[in-house]
């Protein structure tokens, strides 16, 4: 299977030498094709939209444990004992948050209002390998920087995966499928 990264394409350079009429020619060559990713105004967004889906998360959670710390008659210790570990467990949880929609939507609430997904580098959903290990290198210290001055944070970059828009995945999809086309047509010929 081909990488997105190895997909070429035919581009055009115009050569020094003209031809018999004078005028310079374009000559073909293959390249390999960028992969477009999303820029960080996008990156900023699915954070913003992320972090603001887990809080409401948070707080539906924090309002159930009031209710049934009401009902059960709980001394006002217990009660501000599991909201700590209600807040602790959710601090912790933050990049299961991610694994968990990422390994079987391909996406974020984030993501999936920006038109996003995440592709390993064969242009798939990533395994959850792949997922487990980009999302325990969020938490690298200063790692959240390394998305601001660069088109791929450090959590791309390590595990081998990208965040392209859906329109972008579309068109991967397709020329790996014609890159596969001439691969099985020139086995056979």
């Amino acid at each position: 299977m081909k990488k997105i990264t190895e997909i070429s394409i035919t581009r055009y350079r115009t050569s020094t030498q003209k031809d018999s009429n004078g005028i310079r020619k374009k000559v073909p060559y293959k390249a390999y094709r960028n992969v477009v990713v999303v820029g960080h105004g996008r990156r900023f967004a699915h954070f913003f939209v992320d972090l603001m889906a887990y809080q409401v998360i948070y707080q539906f959670l924090l309002f159930v444990y009031a209710l049934i710390a009401n009902t059960a008659s709980m001394n006002s210790f217990d009660a501000i004992l599991g909201q700590f570990v209600i807040s602790q467990f959710f601090f912790f949880s933050f990049p299961v948050y991610y694994i968990l929609f990422e390994h079987f939507l391909q996406r974020t609430p984030g993501k999936f209002l920006t038109g996003c997904r995440v592709i390993d580098v064969y242009g798939n959903k990533p395994e959850i390998g792949t997922n487990i290990l980009r999302n325990i290198i969020r938490l690298v210290p200063f790692e959240f920087f390394s998305c601001a001055f660069s088109d791929r944070g450090w959590h791309d970059r390590w595990s081998d995966t990208y965040v392209v828009q859906n329109e972008e995945f579309q068109k991967l999809q397709e020329l790996l499928n014609k890159e596969e086309e001439k691969t099985s047509s020139n086995e056979f010929a």
